[in-house]
């Protein structure tokens, strides 16, 4: 659960200022990342809704793996696209789309692993 969440905590509290030094000649940086912001919050309304829907399908091991998966990917490019806006604002999807699918996701296996004593 921690190294999942590395990256994504990271990103979710630095994308704002990041995209914001390299796009300090643009009057609308802070409009672009609020709007991302906003958006983020749908991301992840839409991801607990459906990743919650496919763990009582599919199990935990397949989704985790392929949040993970987007993960890395992400942790790979989203500083590499900083200058680009539609990228990065991709990339700020993604990152909330991940944290919204772990914590989905990792609290019944948590309880099933640990019993409902140990696992909270």
């Amino acid at each position: 659960m921690f190294l999942s969440n590395v990256f994504g905590g990271f990103s979710s509290y630095q994308y704002k200022p990041i995209y914001e030094s390299h796009h300090a000649h643009s009057k609308d940086a802070d409009s672009i990342m609020a709007w991302a912001a906003s958006a983020a919050g749908i991301v992840q309304f839409i991801t607990r809704i459906s990743v919650g829907h496919l763990y009582d399908r599919l199990g935990f091991k397949p989704i985790f793996n392929v949040l993970m998966a987007i993960n890395i990917v992400n942790a790979l490019i989203c500083y590499q696209v900083k200058m680009l806006t539609v990228p990065y604002v991709a990339c700020i999807e993604l990152n909330y789309l991940v944290l919204g699918g772990v914590f989905a996701v990792f609290p019944a296996p948590v309880i099933q692993t640990f019993g409902i004593y140990y696992g909270p």
